[in-house]
């Protein structure tokens, strides 16, 4: 009972989950903090006694240093390969090297693939991004990027979604880590430009039905040749209006039933704009055969 003497119904199943999921996350940190440890004394170790163990000492040292400020730091994602964090007063997205689970998804992908893949977590991650801070202030976004989100963003502005769109040039990088979270070992010579981006939100809903982002998309989108087509994606919106990827789903987004039926149907609605009803085509035709009808009396009777 409570102070007003009233019943206060407690959500078991809440508890139990909220339970298992600080449990969970209390390991998560803990295995962390001890790979970190180990990796930095293995760091130590290889530089006095086995050199050629450096590289993949510092590797494994920078992914449970990463694995430990996601659980604690910064804000993660169930389905998208990056993280946020706070940075100098902006929330910064950074690639979350430490989700193997998720880049691994792209092995034997083209260099196409791999790019569309990108796009299509850059355009769920908006919808899972506030546009205002708990104070009511329009939250700036900010990362460091190159080539196809460099791109990707530049579309979502002329789309409408973000606002504010600048860009500074910031280096030429060979991307290791990067490159190495995501299976591509056969560039990690080549070198790329690094841009830093920053934007905010206009608050538009991403809307997957869009047209115009499906055109402008086609890698993501395309009935036939877009990843979410020949991967069997699907997409789920939740009640707070952000997206979820499914990427093992038994209904496919780009094969479910009511996806070709809203497509036709909108094609439809398109095409009847600005033409006559049946009713006017029926008095159209009626005009065009009486009309007909009187020029042929006409010509009789000049004859």
């Amino acid at each position: 009972m409570n102070e007003n003497n009233l019943p206060v119904k407690v959500e078991k199943r809440n508890i139990i989950k909220n339970i298992k999921n600080t449990g969970i996350k209390c390991f998560k940190i803990l295995s962390s903090s001890l790979g970190v440890a180990v990796f930095s004394t293995a760091i130590v170790t290889s530089a006095a006694m086995f050199p050629l163990l450096i590289v993949p000492s510092l590797i494994g040292g920078v992914f449970c240093t990463q694995a430990l400020l996601n659980n604690t730091k910064n804000r993660s994602f169930k389905d998208l390969a990056f993280i946020t964090s706070k940075h100098k007063g902006n929330t910064k997205i950074y690639q979350d090297v430490t989700r193997m689970d998720l880049t691994g998804k792209m092995k034997g992908f083209s260099n196409i693939e791999k790019a569309a893949f990108m796009q299509m977590q850059a355009i769920i991650g908006l919808s899972k991004f506030p546009v205002c801070d708990r104070k009511g202030k329009e939250i700036i976004y900010e990362t460091d990027t190159h080539g196809i989100n460099q791109k990707t963003f530049k579309k979502l502005q002329e789309l409408g979604y973000i606002k504010d769109y600048e860009e500074k040039f910031l280096k030429d990088t060979r991307l290791i880590l990067p490159k190495i979270a995501f299976g591509n070992l056969q560039e990690l010579n080549k070198k790329v430009k690094m841009y830093n981006i920053k934007f905010k939100l206009t608050g538009k809903p991403i809307d997957l039905e869009d047209p115009d982002l499906r055109r402008y998309f086609p890698m993501v989108f395309g009935e036939k040749n877009g990843i979410v087509a020949k991967k069997g994606y699907n997409f789920v919106r939740k009640d707070d209006g952000s997206i979820t990827i499914e990427y093992n789903s038994k209904t496919p987004y780009m094969q479910r039933k009511d996806f070709p039926t809203t497509r036709k149907k909108k094609l439809t609605e398109e095409l009847r704009k600005g033409s006559p009803s049946l009713q006017e085509q029926s008095e159209l035709s009626k005009r065009v055969i009486d009309n007909s009808k009187v020029e042929k009396t006409g010509n009789e009777l000049e004859h």
